[in-house]
């Protein structure tokens, strides 16, 4: 080799490290990026403050928050598809929701079904 098939060689070399560069730079948002699942929970009408919000997939938690004194709550979890929102201490408290690369309103109401609790979207 010379210097000119040298010099060839390193520009190219430099120049594949650099969109190399470029592409993880641009790739790693899309794989770090995650979703809001958030909302109000009420009962009887009026906010439920100080509860804890649960969000399952698989019987796993992968995400959870209190609500504050206005019943309002927000969890940010992966893209991870279907999940379950969780009531704690309230048996049956479970509503079916999606996480998604966006934010999500799910403002529910806790309603008494027999000796069970039910979730219903407001």
């Amino acid at each position: 080799m010379n210097y000119k098939t040298d010099n060839i060689y390193l520009k190219n070399i430099a120049m594949k490290a650099k969109n190399i560069f470029v592409f993880i730079l641009f790739l790693m948002p899309a794989l770090t990026f995650a979703g809001e699942i958030f909302g109000t929970l009420k009962k009887d009408g009026k906010p439920m403050s100080n509860q804890e919000i649960l969000i399952t997939q698989g019987g796993k938690t992968i995400g959870k928050d209190t609500t504050d004194a206005k019943g309002y709550y927000s969890i940010t979890v992966k893209p991870v598809g279907q999940c379950k929102l969780e009531v704690t201490g309230y048996a049956g408290a479970v509503y079916s929701v999606v996480s998604t690369n966006n934010s999500v309103d799910y403002t529910l109401s806790l309603v008494k079904a027999g000796d069970k609790w039910e979730l219903k979207k407001m």
